[in-house]
């Protein structure tokens, strides 16, 4: 009987955990009985109420929805069930109230469970829930009515601005370390790399260099960017498809301080979502349309975020948080700058106790620059033809067709010397990644080198410069690749700067550093924070341009 009693309830499509029909069934025979109908009635009973709302418009009636209750809550034992089952009718009103037809609005009520736990477990927002219901059961759902219906079971989908303060101090924290000194395109495509490998559906640095264009010139249209920024911010703590933009309010509290963090000079007043993603909810291929490349290139990378799993979007979307962040530092018209004429040796020799005492902190730029300096006095010109300098700290060594950040070919002597500063300690696994690009390299370099001789001719050198290495560490290696020998040697970089200034004539290595430290450290690209360490450390003041 009670079975039957359930099936009745059916054409509601009441809510309830699998397993549970009997339960449900229990309790519907329960608020049955108590309403005074004998057990042999219920079916007819019930089956004349179902059958007079189904024929009527607006919630069950009183005595249906005793019933409707009872099942909700039996069905859905805990909290969630019981805040459910007292605003059921309420919550039904509401829904057609969006509005949304009965049958739409009885099957969004019937996914409660589904529902609560997409939300809770994985961390879905409403508009995210509404499209995998819509694929269940083949039919639109909106966003609007989920967030209803979760609103009732208790789940609150919204941004802590406490947490999003402290996920921007994270951000901020990384950003540098994960680009220093690299310009836009060399930024840009250190993100399509790693988008790449987490499964973004095409090349996106050319999407990013739309979106940011013009930086250097001054003309980016910012907008877009701090659109971009909240999306991913949003991504940290929701499985949301970032292309829907109105979910979390864009004039909320959360939003706006999130729009606040750009410069006052870099973005235009007033909201960026309200003035740009007008009169649609979504800043898709259909908004981009009749606007310009920069919202295309939007609208582009928010789709193909929405394609990918949200472990690797949520990472993607980090990452591009922290790209905004390196774009906003390279468009700060605020940067102070050396814009040293000479280096008097003062400063040269503060310089060489600054690199010596330690890592310096920097990203890795201030020992590369140095590097760069230095090596190219053991190295002229024109015998030696220098490959890698000035190059930011992470351009792709094999990008380049380098085999050190600082490479030096001798043709005439069929030698190659290379040099891989490397800031703090050289150690093990950094030593054998290394290695393993080398050879690579190697491959790369040898159609050149076979071109003046064969490969058995030629002699490679790889010189790892640090502050120190771990102790089981051996040097020098010898290596065959691809039939030319390779020695890999260390020097400590302390030993190493000390040794090259003190035998340089002063002139030539304040020239060098003049060059390939001071002007290579002004360049728009180099981090502020560098810029004002060295400045502190060595004692020079920075000045505007």
């Amino acid at each position: 009987m009670n079975r039957s009693v359930f099936s009745v309830l059916l054409p509601l499509e009441v809510p309830f955990q699998a397993g549970r029909e009997t339960d449900c069934g229990d309790a519907v025979s329960q608020e049955l009985l108590a309403a005074g109908v004998a057990a042999e009635d219920h079916v007819d009973h019930l089956s004349r109420l179902v059958d007079d709302w189904l024929t009527t418009d607006g919630a069950p009636s009183g005595d249906l929805l005793k019933c409707v209750r009872g099942a909700v809550q039996a069905g859905m034992p805990g909290e969630p069930g019981v805040a459910l089952a007292s605003r059921y009718a309420q919550l039904f009103v509401a829904l057609l109230k969006l509005p949304v037809d009965r049958s739409t609005a009885v099957r969004v009520i019937s996914q409660a469970p589904l529902a609560l736990h997409l939300a809770e477990a994985e961390r879905m927002t409403a508009t995210q829930v509404a499209s995998l219901l819509c694929a269940r059961l083949e039919m639109y759902i909106p966003h609007q009515a989920v967030s209803k219906l979760l609103g009732v079971l208790g789940v609150r989908i919204a941004l802590d601005s406490e947490q999003v303060a402290a996920l921007h101090d994270s951000d901020s924290a990384s950003y540098l370390a994960r680009f220093a000194d690299a310009d836009v395109v060399g930024a840009a495509k250190s993100v399509s790399a790693e988008a790449e490998r987490l499964g973004f559906p095409t090349a996106l640095d050319h999407l990013l260099l739309e979106l940011a264009g013009g930086v250097d010139e001054g003309t980016a249209f910012f907008p877009y960017l701090q659109i971009l920024t909240l999306q991913c911010v949003e991504l940290a703590f929701f499985d949301h498809p970032p292309a829907y933009v109105y979910e979390f309010s864009p004039r909320g509290k959360v939003a706006l301080e999130v729009f606040s963090r750009f410069p006052e000079a870099l973005v235009a007043t007033g909201n960026p979502i309200l003035n740009n993603v007008k009169a649609t909810e979504a800043a898709d291929s259909a908004w981009a349309r009749s606007r310009g490349p920069g919202a295309h290139a939007l609208a582009d990378i928010l789709a193909g975020l929405v394609s990918m799993s949200y472990p690797a979007r949520r990472e993607l979307a980090a990452l591009l948080r922290a790209w905004v962040l390196h774009v906003l530092s390279l468009a700060d018209p605020g940067t102070k700058h050396f814009a040293m004429k000479d280096v008097p040796w003062a400063v040269v020799e503060r310089l060489v106790e600054y690199v010596a005492a330690g890592n310096t902190n920097t990203y890795g730029v201030v020992e590369q620059r140095v590097v760069d300096a230095l090596t190219s006095l053991l190295h002229p010109g024109p015998e030696w033809r220098p490959r890698g300098l000035g190059d930011p700290v992470n351009a792709s060594n094999l990008a380049r067709r380098k085999l050190g950040d600082a490479d030096y070919q001798r043709p005439s002597a069929r030698e190659v010397v290379c040099y891989e500063p490397h800031g703090g300690v050289l150690r093990r696994q950094y030593l054998v990644g290394h290695l393993q690009s080398l050879r690579r390299g190697v491959q790369m370099r040898l159609e050149e080198w076979q071109g003046i001789a064969d490969a058995d001719e030629w002699s490679l050198e790889v010189c790892f410069l640090a502050h120190d290495v771990e102790p089981d560490l051996a040097f020098p290696i010898i290596e065959t690749i691809e039939g030319v020998e390779a020695k890999i040697t260390y020097i400590r970089l302390a030993d190493f700067v000390s040794d090259v200034v003190d035998s340089e004539p002063s002139d030539a290595v304040s020239g060098a550093l003049l060059m390939h430290f001071f002007e290579v450290l002004d360049r728009r690209q180099t981090p502020q924070a560098v810029r004002l360490a060295v400045a502190e450390a060595i004692g020079v003041d920075l000045i505007d341009v």
